[in-house]
């Protein structure tokens, strides 16, 4: 279907179906996140041999490899020796961490250099990023005691759960009338006209490409089930509503009981989770620089 029947469709009230929603995003809106997708999902984790064949593949992108090199350098603890070369960027931070710069740094790419976007809907993208961004930084913060893959793992799916809706956003040239007017309408009303757009709600859009892009288990799961009772899932889905309420605080009492309840889970006092929740912002700030973001 191309943009003349989908706006003839539009105006008739039949919109296109939600597949060809995900079919359309994956394809136009972020193609070089499929592609790194599929690309890195080659490598096992747990496969010595990865991490050389990761290493060259990685090289043969300049732009990327010098992304990694700076994230890397950023993440290092204080006074560690600097990584300069790639293949000691893998061996250093693990071929998990490594993917997933490569994968959030094709994503902010892709993102920061959509040049078909208003200033309005561009705003509104790059909120929804560091949104993203910073839930993920904080889901890794909330499982301290966890290694380092499984808190990959988790950012990972953090800072993809909204993809569904950022992608929405990068449709702009599609929606553009409808994309400026949403910004000013309420909450509920904003998420029940989005809805009725594409015929389906971010979750399930961002489950959609999750498949497409095969970013995980536990991204899908944590979309499908978001309150599940194991830990990880619980981390996702608490992380994730503590940047909506720091980005648009609800009542005091909503906030308090949210900050209670991961304070709980981590077995620390809400005092200590504060100076960690301020610490992992500051931290999230310097790592978008180093994303060039």
């Amino acid at each position: 279907m191309n943009n003349k029947e989908y706006i003839g469709n539009l105006v008739a009230g039949n919109n296109p179906s939600p597949a060809y929603w995900i079919d359309l995003t994956s394809k136009r809106e972020l193609p070089a996140l499929t592609s790194t997708s599929k690309t890195l999902d080659k490598f096992a984790n747990d496969d010595v041999s990865s991490l050389a064949k990761l290493s060259e593949t990685i090289l043969h992108a300049q732009a990327l490899s010098s992304c990694l090199l700076k994230v890397a350098n950023s993440v290092q603890r204080y006074g560690a020796t600097p990584v300069t070369t790639v293949s000691r960027t893998t061996v250093v931070l693990g071929i998990q961490t490594v993917k997933n710069i490569c994968l959030t740094s094709k994503v902010i790419e892709n993102l920061l250099k959509n040049k078909n976007l208003s200033l309005t809907i561009y705003n509104k993208v790059k909120g929804l990023m560091a949104h993203s961004f910073y839930a993920g930084q904080l889901a890794k913060m909330m499982l301290p005691n966890y290694n380092e893959d499984t808190q990959e793992e988790v950012y990972l799916a953090t800072m993809l759960r909204r993809i569904g809706e950022t992608a929405f956003w990068s449709l702009g040239k599609d929606f553009k009338g409808e994309l400026e007017s949403l910004e000013q309408v309420p909450q509920q009303e904003y998420e029940k006209t989005c809805r009725k757009l594409i015929g389906m709600n971010f979750d399930e859009l961002s489950t959609g490409l999750a498949k497409n892009w095969n970013l995980g288990n536990l991204l899908v799961k944590s979309l499908d089930s978001p309150e599940a009772r194991t830990k990880e899932m619980q981390v996702i889905y608490l992380a994730d509503n503590l940047v909506q309420y720091i980005n648009q605080p609800p009542n005091a009492r909503d906030f308090d009981e949210l900050i209670c309840k991961i304070s709980s889970l981590m077995n620390i006092s809400e005092r200590q989770l504060t100076h960690r929740i301020a610490q992992t912002k500051d931290k999230s700030v310097e790592l978008l620089s180093s994303y060039g973001a």
